[in-house]
């Protein structure tokens, strides 16, 4: 090998957004025309160490795809690779990729780096439980650093990519349970806090995640925190999936609601954390959890004053009177959310109680203001929901 290959560095970028630096310049955000070059330079790097044949490379990158002569086709590509290689090298002489055995490869005589390789490497030296906590622990952390995002995402319609993705964002998942569950036996709440949050920016619907980070916040007397965030996660998966985690984030939210074990000597600093954010404006929304809290309050309040308070049951179906679709049905429902908030009082409470049905307590009033009010969200929905996909159905029925 000569001096000056020993002196090239490539270094290649795979999560998030594809990147590729040879000796400090630079090539990102590939479209167009270039799509499917950049594609077979992906290919290439990430199986350099493979033995691959001509006709695996044609199946991989077109995916039976018709492109008329494919092994013309794929010179045209190889050589489009190298132009774009040589531009960005700086160096025309360089062969970054050759032709050996029948079958092209990328050329391993030049040192290249790849971020999910290492990524891969790193978690690989963290789970070795032979190592001390804290040189697992860090290392741990530095294999999270070097996750920023999917793999490949602007080719993940790719089969060869979609397999790597999964395999690395499940690899991903692991590092955080055990990195989180070394801090935990340490009581190094803030960091889990920490960990788990970024981590929740790449996989925002991972249940397993949301649960250690509720622990966490408990475990580290944030509760207004725990509470927040278990109303968000309640309520992003209501929204999105239609599923209800009230059930299964109960044990952390008995946890929350069982007291903390500090002494907060001054009464204001308690209204403070008790105080509700400021500028919120119509009804309050709520998991089902609370709602019946609420409700359970208030049927004790109703048996010494008297007052009245109605329960409203909304329901939307297809016009055979079974659940919508679920995209439709979702849509439909947030539009019946968001009308529900902000039409009715402050003193109102509204609860999703299944993924079609919204539950709602009106407070200090009568059965005609109730039906009233049932009637203005009914007529405002419709106003606001343009479409004849979902019938809505109320029934009224007073507190006993």
């Amino acid at each position: 090998m000569s001096f000056e290959e020993n002196s090239t560095e490539i270094k290649v970028k795979m999560f998030g957004e594809f990147s590729i630096e040879i000796n400090g310049n630079t090539l990102t955000n590939f479209k167009g025309r270039t799509k499917r070059v950049w594609m077979l330079i992906q290919y290439l790097i990430i199986r350099r160490r493979e033995s691959i044949g001509l006709n695996e490379i044609l199946e991989d990158i077109w995916e039976g795809h018709d492109c008329g002569d494919p092994e013309n086709a794929l010179k045209n590509l190889i050589y489009r690779a190298r132009v774009l290689l040589h531009g960005l090298s700086r160096q025309e002489h360089r062969q970054f990729i050759v032709f050996m055995n029948g079958t092209y490869l990328w050329n391993n005589q030049y040192s290249c780096t790849v971020d999910a390789e290492q990524f891969a490497a790193v978690c690989r030296e963290a789970a070795r439980t032979e190592n001390p906590a804290e040189v697992r622990i860090e290392a741990y952390k530095n294999a999270l650093e070097l996750y920023t995002g999917e793999f490949l995402p602007k080719s993940c319609y790719s089969r060869w990519v979609v397999q790597r993705n999964t395999a690395y964002a499940d690899l991903c998942k692991q590092c955080v349970q055990s990195v989180c569950a070394l801090l935990n036996e340490r009581k190094r709440y803030d960091e889990v806090i920490s960990v788990c949050e970024k981590a929740l920016h790449y996989f925002p619907y991972e249940e397993s995640v949301h649960k250690v980070l509720l622990a966490a916040y408990v475990d580290a007397g944030q509760r207004s925190r725990a509470f927040e965030h278990y109303n968000w996660a309640t309520n992003v998966f209501y929204r999105e999936f239609g599923v209800d985690l009230s059930e299964t984030f109960l044990p952390y939210y008995r946890r929350l609601i069982s007291g903390s074990s500090k002494v907060e000597p001054s009464l204001s600093a308690i209204k403070k954390e008790l105080k509700e954010t400021s500028g919120m404006n119509g009804a309050f929304f709520c998991d089902y959890d609370i709602f019946k809290s609420i409700y359970q309050s208030q049927v004790r309040i109703l048996s010494r004053t008297g007052q009245s308070v109605f329960l409203a049951l909304f329901t939307i179906s297809n016009e055979e009177g079974d659940a919508p679709k679920a995209e439709i049905s979702r849509t439909a429902m947030e539009k019946l959310k968001s009308v529900m908030v902000d039409n009715l009082r402050k003193g109102d409470t509204v609860a999703g109680y299944s993924s079609t049905q919204f539950l709602v307590m009106l407070p200090f009033t009568t059965f005609e203001n109730a039906q009233s009010v049932t009637d203005r969200i009914y007529k405002k929905f419709r106003f606001e929901y343009r479409k004849d996909n979902v019938e809505i159905t109320v029934k009224l029925s007073p507190m006993e």
